[in-house]
């Protein structure tokens, strides 16, 4: 997979699936945004499936099981955004 298609593609569908994990685990729009350094509007877009949709996922249903992996990690605390990113640029390295 090209950088190119993960900076453009994936990571904006993974950072999507974390914010849900996080809205899911019950934090707020503005805190986690501050926590994915993106802005509230992006989480709300992200909410509202009007952003981060990739067809990727469709095509490699095991790329997003893990990115919804280190989703989990990231709204339990037990893992920062850039070290998320890293795990997902590595992930995509291997697809």
């Amino acid at each position: 997979m090209t950088y190119d298609k993960v900076l453009i593609e994936v990571l904006p569908a993974a950072r999507a699936i974390i914010a849900k994990k996080m809205i899911s685990s019950g934090m707020n729009q503005k805190d986690i945004a501050e926590k994915l350094r993106i802005t509230q509007p992006a989480v709300s877009q992200y909410k509202r499936d009007t952003r981060g949709h990739a067809a990727i996922f469709d095509e490699k249903p095991e790329l997003r099981e893990a990115i919804e992996k280190i989703a989990e990690k990231v709204a339990n605390g037990e893992l920062n955004i850039d070290d998320a990113t890293g795990e997902i640029i590595d992930l995509c390295r291997n697809v």
